[in-house]
């Protein structure tokens, strides 16, 4: 667009709402992967896929001039390649992921929730070093600006008496409410499930109040930062509707061999 001089706002939204199209269309397609992954069907890939694409974060923000719809690309595909112990694809997403959107690194989570030895899980972290380190050498060293965040004791102070104050209480209540939506209620459900049999990681649940505790601790948009506990959220809500549907064959079905294997 600039190599045609001065791109027009309008040109801008558009090129935006292209590249989130793009963006929305790959965090699908990764949910989905990251399902299988921690082995559900792919028709509950599927539907996870759905769930992503209906939660509100995504229909609120996924087509707005920013980079919720990569950053959420991105996040996914770290938790996939967590999952799937494919350890060069996540240095190589991580490192890519560290500049779409700093909230790359929540991947990193995953890598103390989930079943591994220590040894493999110090190879995992280590995998988050270099994207970790080239945002900081550029954002701090190389460019150093004040725009973005500025995490300090104060932010916190005053984004704390904000939202859980009497005048912002209501608005935080309404928040939690539709970061998820529909699969806010599966979700319970699916915990309370995965409780019983461990179809899924059971630590996985850990991702959610690490979630809910970041956007105190960085003073942003609680509904956008909360909704990064999706690859954990969406896995235990197709988990819920599962339950709820009384479909035990789909577990077999998860578990059965493919043909050929």
């Amino acid at each position: 667009m600039l190599a045609f001089g001065r791109p027009e706002v309008h040109d801008v939204r558009v090129a935006f709402a292209v590249l989130d199209l793009l963006g929305l269309a790959v965090a699908a397609w990764a949910v989905s992967l990251l399902l299988r992954r921690l082995g559900l069907t792919a028709a509950e890939g599927f539907t996870g896929a759905l769930l992503f694409l209906g939660a509100w974060p995504v229909l609120r923000f996924g087509g707005a001039v920013l980079v919720d719809a990569w950053s959420h690309a991105v996040l996914t595909l770290a938790a996939w390649a967590v999952v799937a112990r494919r350890n060069g694809a996540l240095v190589l997403i991580a490192g890519v992921g560290m500049f779409v959107r700093e909230t790359t690194v929540f991947a990193a989570l995953l890598v103390l929730v989930l079943p591994a030895t220590w040894p493999d899980r110090v190879r995992q972290l280590a995998c988050f070093a270099p994207g970790v380190l080239g945002y900081l050498l550029l954002r701090f060293v190389v460019a150093p600006t004040d725009v973005g965040y500025r995490y300090n004791l104060d932010r916190f102070d005053r984004q704390v008496a904000d939202v859980l104050g009497w005048s912002g209480l209501p608005y935080t209540l309404r928040e939690l409410a539709l970061v998820f939506g529909a699969a806010g209620p599966l979700f319970v459900l699916g915990l309370l499930r995965n409780r019983r049999t461990g179809e899924l990681p059971r630590r996985l649940v850990w991702l959610v109040p690490a979630a809910l505790v970041i956007p105190f601790l960085i003073a942003s948009n609680l509904g956008r930062i909360w909704f990064l506990a999706f690859p954990a959220v969406i896995p235990l809500a197709v988990l819920g509707l599962r339950a709820l549907l009384g479909d035990d064959d789909a577990a077999a079905d998860a578990e059965r061999p493919a043909p050929g294997s």
